[in-house]
Order: structure tokens, then C-alpha cells, then sequence
């Protein structure tokens, strides 16, 4: 969660200024509609289900392939933002320990670098060792933590009533930023492909869908508010993160929250990255791409042809964001909007879909319309 912390909360301001906070309590409502209506499906069939499954029950093949082509174009969109996201925060670790530069040449240079390790690391079937994944991961969010408490403190015992007020569930850009909310959920719903494997699946693949769904809500409520505070100054071409450090008084974090950020976005585009590449052989391999996608590397076993492809996007969405004058964290957040619409997609398609499964079973009830 994060890469999470770091893009969406400001991604959510950029959308909707103060009603950035109702955008996520609205996305976290319609994520957790989303769960409950996978669940009825996940705990019948009970197997290791996907979003493209549970709409082909509904819906027929065709849907299924609309579906897998939609989390396909978000697993891309991700990898792309993911990518200038880890330049970003490598570039802002390489500032707080003298060593950064505004020359054009060197911001390409940390674009070819992070797109050389992201695409490197799937292409040879490489990751780094779990336990080291997990304690960037921990390093990370302590690291946020420590920016997000000191907002608090900051701020005062008080409420920002202005950030709650009922006003901005009038305006139409609260839910536009729901939109990207919805996306920062995405893959929540792997938990249902664990269902042959778990005990009492047919009542806990529910439950745990709901709960994933919530810890990862209240998190980036708790994470959202504050930071809403203090983003009137925030630089549109740096990392989020070390600039909120500096505005609440906790700079001497930035290097921690820069480097292990940076690794972490690393580590996502890598997953992602993967699924996309896995997701485009699947595709070429079934006909509906085109074969070079099905080509798999000779000794490491991996579908290189997708991974460089990924990455081919990746740099060229980083380069053309490092000349926008936009400004890099901009550019990458209307990429992330973007992105977002993939995942909504294939969301959208399966609560379409399972109320026609459930009828098609004799299951449908009120209830679970």
C-alpha cells in the first residue's frame, strides 16, 4: 500500500481540491458494493476465478475478453505511471543526498535506470527476495507514517470542516476523483482466486473480500485527510511525499521515505509489469493478439516480448512527461486517471454480470440486486 499512500491522495486533490476526502469515502463505499457483489459469485464457484471469469458466467466470451482486455490496458497504464513514479522519488533521494540535478539530461538518465531495472527484473524472472520486499514495504509506510502523524500534529486538535463540507457531494469533480479512488483498490479482488484452496470458503472468501476492501479504505481516508492540509505549495514536477515532509517539519525523513518509495515503485511495476506481460501472451496465444507476444525467452522461461513492450511504453510516457510543462507528478497523475478507467471497466462488466449468473443458478434474490 505504499506506492498507494504516495499517489493517491494527491491524485484525489488534483481532481477535486478539498473534496478530495469525500472522493474517497464515495470510492470506498462503491469498492465495497463491487466485493460483496464478487463474493456472490467467488464463494459459489469456489476456483481460481478472475475478473474475466466471473464476467464470462454472465455475460458470455466476448464480455470476458472485454473484461481481460480492460485489466490488460490498466496493468500497462499502471506500469507507465508506475515507472515515472519510481524516477520521481529516486530523483528526490538522489537531491537529499547531494547528489540530484535539473539538467534534462540527468532527469532521462534516472528514466532509462528505472525503466532498465523494471523491465530487466521480469524479463529474467528475477524479483527480490520476499523478505527484503517486505522490509522496503515496512521502511516505507513507517516512513509515511511518521509525514502523516506530523500532519495531524501540525494542523491541531481541530477539523478541517471544509474538507466535510456536504457541498462537495454536489459537485460533479468529487466523483470524477472517485474514479481514481476506485483504482487504487485494484486487485483487492485476488483474494476470491484463493477460494479452492481456502478453508470454509463459501463463507470466508466474502468475509475476506470486505476486509481487505475496508483496512485498505479507513488507510487511505486516515492517509488522505491530512495531507489535503498542507498540498496548497506542492511543487508539480517533484515526489509528494518530501515536500509534505518539509511543510510539516519532518525533512529529516526524506531520505528514508525517498529511497524505500522509490524501491517500492520499482517492485510494483515489476508485478505489474509481469501481469501485463502474462496477460498479453494469454491473449496472443488464444489469437487475439498478435503472435509475437506469445514468444517466450529460451532460458528464463518468461514472455520477454511483453515485458519489453511494457517498457518501451513505460519510457516513452516518462520522457514525454519529463518535457511537459505540466510538470512530472501532474503528468503522472492524469496518466493514473487514465489508468484507472481499466480496472472501473472490468468492475463495472462484473457487477453487470452476476446478477444474470445468479438468475441463470436460480440464486438471484432481491437482495443481491
Amino acid at each position: 500500500p505504499s506506492v498507494a499512500l504516495a499517489v493517491v491522495p494527491f491524485s484525489l486533490f488534483v481532481a477535486a481540491g478539498k473534496g478530495a476526502a469525500w472522493a474517497a469515502v464515495i470510492g470506498l463505499l462503491i469498492v465495497a458494493l463491487v466485493a460483496i457483489t464478487i463474493s456472490f459469485q467467488a464463494k459459489r464457484t469456489v476456483s481460481s476465478g478472475s475478473l474475466g471469469t466471473y464476467t464470462g458466467n454472465g455475460l458470455g466470451p466476448g464480455f470476458a475478453y472485454a473484461a481481460g482486455f480492460s485489466l490488460l490496458f490498466g496493468y500497462i497504464g499502471f506500469a507507465t505511471t508506475g515507472t515515472l513514479g519510481g524516477v520521481l522519488y529516486l530523483d528526490s533521494f538522489l537531491e537529499s543526498i547531494g547528489l540530484g540535478s535539473q539538467a534534462v539530461w540527468f532527469r532521462l538518465l534516472l528514466v532509462l535506470v528505472v525503466v532498465g531495472v523494471a523491465v530487466y527484473l521480469p524479463y529474467r524472472g528475477v524479483s527480490l527476495a520476499a523478505k527484503y520486499e517486505l522490509a522496503f514495504e515496512l521502511l516505507a509506510i513507517a516512513s509515511i507514517l511518521v509525514i502523516i502523524v506530523a500532519s495531524y500534529i501540525g494542523y491541531g486538535f481541530r477539523i478541517d470542516w471544509e474538507q466535510w463540507n456536504p457541498q462537495h457531494l454536489g459537485s460533479s469533480a468529487t466523483f470524477i476523483a472517485a474514479v481514481t479512488a476506485v483504482g487504487s483498490y485494484a486487485g483487492f479482488e485476488s483474494v476470491a482466486s484463493l477460494g479452492a484452496e481456502a478453508k470454509n470458503a463459501h463463507r470466508n472468501i466474502a468475509r475476506s473480500l470486505l476486509r481487505v476492501v475496508i483496512l485498505l479504505g479507513v488507510l487511505y481516508i486516515f492517509a488522505t485527510y491530512p495531507q489535503i492540509l498542507h498540498f496548497g505549495e506542492i511543487d508539480g514536477d517533484k515526489a509528494v511525499l518530501p515536500q509534505l515532509a518539509e511543510s510539516v517539519g519532518v525533512s529529516w525523513v526524506n531520505q528514508v521515505v525517498s529511497g524505500a518509495v522509490a524501491v517500492a515503485f520499482i517492485v510494483f511495476v515489476t508485478a505489474v509489469t509481469t501481469a501485463a506481460a502474462r496477460s498479453l501472451f494469454t491473449f496472443a496465444h488464444e489469437g487475439a493478439l498478435p503472435q509475437v507476444f506469445a514468444k517466450v525467452h529460451a532460458t528464463h522461461k518468461t514472455p520477454w516480448a511483453g515485458v519489453v513492450f511494457v517498457g518501451i511504453l513505460a519510457l516513452v510516457f516518462s520522457t514525454v512527461a519529463t518535457f511537459s510543462s505540466a510538470g512530472r507528478l501532474v503528468f503522472d497523475v492524469y496518466g493514473g486517471y487514465v489508468a484507472n478507467w481499466g480496472f472501473l471497466v472490468s468492475y463495472l462488466l462484473v457487477v453487470i454480470a452476476t446478477p444474470i449468473w445468479l438468475r441463470k443458478i436460480n440464486a438471484l434474490t432481491p437482495l443481491r440486486l
